[in-house]
């Protein structure tokens, strides 16, 4: 920031990332997000830059305030930053309408999204601020301990989801496809069982990460968030189908329709959850990753990791199917 006889000048970088961000005050209640006056960078918006009243956590409840009492309003952005700019005459006062900045210290809060229209917070916080100072003063506002407890949460529930989505139950799927034995082996069955529910375990905590790391307020509103509720809801599914799965034929015995029907909705239920989760877990990666990681290359990385993967798991599930065939043929032979 930068202040003059009378007025503030104040810049809000998001440097790791890209979306929506807001800075202001509270006039009775420091630390508050709700009933704050706050200057908002919205790059979706009509008015990119303007000053919102906070009356609740839905968007709905964040409503452009009456008075626009900030000048020289700018926003910027680009693929891995959002700056928002402006500038506040100070001494006015809430009461008025107006975004309450003082020649003192004020506690200003702050917040910011990963979408460029309005959307429940990545983080947020506080920081106290002596606008009293000489010009040209600037600040750094450090992480506070919110940010960093969200951002390992945030971290936690896309290593979970990779590795339960990206890894493990392609494994499953694999196995159930390629690793059968021969007839009256049930090895592949047991594998098969133990990778998808271990997968389902662990796609659970990170679900349980994501909505701890969002926190407060309306949950499920963004495509990311749909897909991998949609995703989830198979993961769920899937399991509890093995319950009605009906009579396995004995050998030679033709399947039922129902047997039939069965199978065809649980590997196609199995497979669609499947893609629905790498699609999501890619687009988490891409568009969330950046709050995290330093390099732009990680992302890259870890996609890069998990197709590998998957690739050396088909692999060798084709080869042990070609190793089955090949033991069926030579006992016939026998």
């Amino acid at each position: 920031y930068r202040t003059d006889a009378n007025s503030v000048s104040v810049q809000l970088t998001l440097a790791k990332g890209s979306g929506w961000l807001a800075v202001g005050t509270h006039a009775t209640s420091p630390d508050t997000m709700i009933g704050s006056r706050v200057v908002m960078g919205l790059p979706g918006a009509t008015t990119p830059t303007s000053v919102y009243d906070l009356e609740g956590k839905s968007a709905s409840m964040v409503k452009v305030a009456t008075k626009q009492s900030i000048t020289a309003a700018s926003l910027t952005q680009t693929s891995t930053s959002t700056v928002l700019s402006f500038k506040c005459v100070l001494g006015l006062k809430a009461a008025d309408g107006d975004l309450q900045l003082e020649a003192a210290t004020n506690n200003l809060v702050w917040a910011y999204g990963s979408s460029n229209s309005k959307s429940a917070h990545i983080a947020r916080g506080s920081q106290g601020i002596d606008f009293s100072g000489a010009s040209n003063t600037t600040n750094s506002t450090s992480p506070s301990g919110l940010y960093k407890s969200k951002a390992i949460i945030w971290l936690a529930h896309g290593v979970c989801m990779a590795l339960a989505w990206g890894v493990m139950v392609p494994t499953g799927i694999v196995t159930a496809r390629h690793f059968k034995g021969l007839p009256g082996d049930a090895t592949w069955f047991k594998r098969h069982r133990a990778i998808q529910m271990c997968a389902v375990v662990i796609a659970v905590a990170g679900l349980i990460f994501a909505v701890v790391g969002h926190g407060d307020g309306i949950h499920f509103t963004t495509p990311h968030s749909w897909v991998g509720l949609f995703a989830m809801l198979i993961a769920f599914i899937q399991p509890l189908a093995i319950c009605f799965r009906g009579h396995k034929p004995e050998e030679g015995e033709p399947k039922t329709t129902y047997r039939l029907a069965w199978e065809i909705t649980h590997k196609w239920g199995g497979r669609l959850g499947a893609i629905a989760a790498i699609v999501n877990v890619s687009l988490g990666t891409f568009i969330n990753s950046s709050i995290y990681i330093e390099s732009g290359a990680g992302p890259n990385i870890i996609i890069l990791c998990l197709f590998v993967c998957m690739v050396v798991v088909y692999l060798y599930g084709i080869y042990c199917e070609m190793r089955k065939q090949a033991e069926a043929r030579y006992k016939v032979s026998v």
